[in-house]
């Protein structure tokens, strides 16, 4: 593939990652396609350069022309990288809610249910989790939020599986983000910030 081809790839990728997104908002959309850009030309091993933005917004932080995790959250949730720190807090390769517990539902099941979209979305959408998020996540983040239900956890990740695929391996369970499950974190996300209508 010559270097021609080799954009154009890359071009098509970053298009068909944020036509997935479902992005409107043109700010966000314009966003996501130059950081989609950044993360396809890295996976086609190009080396990432850092434009100068030609307005006053600041730039996510990078490292290594990359876009920083809680920037690439963002992104995937269609909301700003100012509004995905009030509710995640990324370190390394840990993410930690920070969603005030009102912001949940009182419902030990419900509020599970909430904590393991948010958790399974913002370690994915981060990059932490390659594929799957391990349920133990959720439990400790349920735990933290006192809406852990021991001996209810178990069928109350199962019942997850409308919005998010459930695997088992022996009794371990791990989490993956649908498209359906998206639109359910940025519809929670949305009503976290207060952006439901």
């Amino acid at each position: 593939m010559n270097a021609n081809e080799t954009i154009a790839e890359v071009l098509r990728k970053a298009q068909e990652a944020v036509d997935a997104a479902g992005i409107e908002d043109p700010t966000l959309k314009q966003i996501a396609f130059k950081e989609a850009i950044a993360l396809a030309a890295s996976e086609a091993g190009l080396e990432g350069r850092s434009s100068e933005e030609p307005s006053g917004e600041s730039k996510p932080q990078r490292q290594g022309g990359a876009p920083s995790k809680l920037s690439s959250i963002a992104v995937r949730l269609g909301i700003s990288e100012e509004e995905a720190d009030r509710i995640f807090h990324v370190e390394d390769d840990d993410l930690e809610l920070t969603v005030p517990v009102s912001a949940l539902s009182p419902a030990k099941k419900t509020g599970t249910h909430e904590v393991a979209i948010l958790i399974a979305a913002g370690r994915q959408a981060a990059g932490i989790d390659d594929r799957e998020t391990d349920a133990e996540h959720v439990r400790s983040a349920a735990s933290h939020y006192k809406k852990l239900d021991p001996p209810n956890f178990s069928h109350a990740i199962k019942d997850l599986s409308g919005v998010l695929t459930v695997r088992e391996r022996g009794r371990k369970k791990y989490l993956k983000m649908t498209q359906p499950g998206w639109e359910e974190a940025a519809t929670l996300v949305g009503r976290i910030l207060g952006k439901s209508e």
